[in-house]
């Protein structure tokens, strides 16, 4: 597994997904050193291969990615008093997608331990900067000392290409008369896709909605039965596989507007940005910063988590304005701007 690379002999990046790093960070991460390593981010061994290749290289800073996966345990051990990286003091830092342990809305014995980890760790100036998606936590300042740590980094979209409605349609056989919703991603109870079936589903419906399902979906159970009997019926259609770019610029361009019923969601989604690249509302889950995202930034409507009913009304009205605010946003979110937040602050 790839582990390590060198930017200008002043951060190491420390990952197992190397190519979709070099994805996000760009153009001056194309000429790294690599490293290799067969180590899991939570173990011991990625612990030392860390510690001996800063000795080597004495980086200015450690960038850990995906930082959710290393942090969670790791929060954990300095719970229990163990501080297995010491050395590294002042160097490491991460994109933290779902910070719960600073949220105040977020409760329970897991993120108390978490948050009781986090303070000792910043009260030792262990981190050198934590990238969070939500303003409002950065803003927060909930922690002694915490200010200069924190930095707000948008969920970028990458370059896209938008077709013509009458393009993506034919592409999709979907016919010209049927306002289209998009589903993107996966089949997963948290995704809200039985929601948004049963939406469809409902006898207020507009007969002329139409649902394209497009991920790695996998239905089963009384979902499978919901979604064949809307295929059947000619209401949804499912393209039940990972997609190439290309498809996945069509399935936003044939939209109207694209669904997010997150159950239970946290954090940010990269299915908002992309859905604002392509201009194109979205319809979401009244919780949580995805809802206050949409909201503030007017990119499209919210509803009632898991409230099909209410889904179905909004899903047949969807008035609103939302051109200015989805360029705006789209604009905020584009990867240029994330890898500028994330280079400017790890380099300077």
């Amino acid at each position: 597994m790839e582990a390590f690379l060198e930017v200008e002999a002043k951060v190491i990046l420390a990952t197992p997904k190397i190519m979709i790093a070099q994805k996000h960070l760009g153009e001056r991460l194309s000429s790294l050193v690599k490293f290799e390593t067969t180590a899991n981010l939570k173990d011991n061994s990625f612990f030392e291969d860390l510690i001996s290749v800063t000795k080597k290289h004495k980086p200015q800073n450690l960038l850990i990615l995906p930082f959710d996966e290393f942090i969670s345990s790791f929060l954990r051990r300095v719970f229990l008093g163990s501080f297995p990286l010491e050395q590294l003091n002042g160097l490491i830092s991460g994109i933290y997608f779902r910070p719960r342990c600073i949220d105040p809305s977020e409760t329970g014995l897991k993120n108390w331990i978490k948050k009781v980890g986090l303070k000792k760790l910043l009260k030792r100036r262990f981190f050198s900067k934590l990238f969070i998606n939500d303003a409002n936590l950065v803003n927060l300042n909930l922690f002694e000392s915490s200010s200069s740590v924190f930095q707000h980094i948008v969920d970028p979209w990458e370059k896209c290409r938008t077709y013509s409605k009458k393009e993506a349609r034919k592409h999709w056989g979907i016919p010209s008369d049927k306002k289209v919703f998009l589903f993107y991603g996966t089949g997963a109870y948290r995704k809200g896709l039985e929601v948004a079936l049963k939406a469809m589903g409902k006898g207020i419906t507009n007969e002329n909605n139409y649902l394209l399902c497009v991920g790695e979906i996998s239905p089963k159970g009384k979902v499978g039965e919901m979604i064949e009997k809307l295929v059947q019926a000619g209401r949804v259609t499912l393209i039940d596989r990972y997609v190439a770019l290309y498809e996945e610029d069509m399935a936003f361009s044939v939209c109207d507007f694209v669904l997010l019923p997150y159950i239970n969601h946290y954090g940010s989604s990269g299915v908002l940005s992309k859905a604002a690249s392509h201009r194109r509302p979205v319809i979401c889950s009244d919780e949580g910063l995805l809802a206050n995202l949409v909201k503030t930034h007017k990119l499209g409507l919210c509803f009632p988590t898991k409230d099909a009913t209410y889904l179905a009304n909004v899903m047949n009205s969807t008035r609103g304005k939302f051109s200015n605010g989805l360029a705006k946003y789209a604009d905020l979110t584009e990867a240029l701007n994330f890898k500028r937040t994330l280079i400017d602050n790890l380099l300077n």
